[in-house]
């Protein structure tokens, strides 16, 4: 009977000892892994940031010259109007004059 304590409690008693020596370094290794983790977060976020700025950097700069050319294409569309306006009056005139001469031949 003594032997069947001695088989169950040795076991017990080297796991408990061993787990109560254990336990600070698991905490550790644990908080280590936990800071190592974190610090690659961060560094995988300053990266994706850095690309966002980037990108936004691009399409910043790429607006801004799309809205150079529609500046440039309104003002040409209204330099444009104005020339056909000036040519149906031209073409209205020498209709006008065609008119007359065609009734004094």
């Amino acid at each position: 009977m003594d032997n069947i304590w001695l088989y169950l409690i040795s076991p017990a008693f080297t796991a408990f000892v061993s787990w109560f020596f254990t336990r600070k370094s698991y905490r550790q290794e644990i908080k280590k892994l936990k800071q190592e983790n974190d610090e690659a977060g961060f560094d995988y976020l300053k990266k994706l940031n850095d690309d966002l700025e980037t990108r936004v950097e691009s399409l910043k700069a790429q607006s801004e010259k799309l809205f150079n050319q529609v500046l440039e294409l309104t003002n040409e569309n209204r330099e444009l109007k104005v020339s056909i306006t000036d040519l149906r009056s031209t073409v209205s005139e020498l209709t006008k004059k065609l008119s007359t001469y065609e009734k004094a031949l």
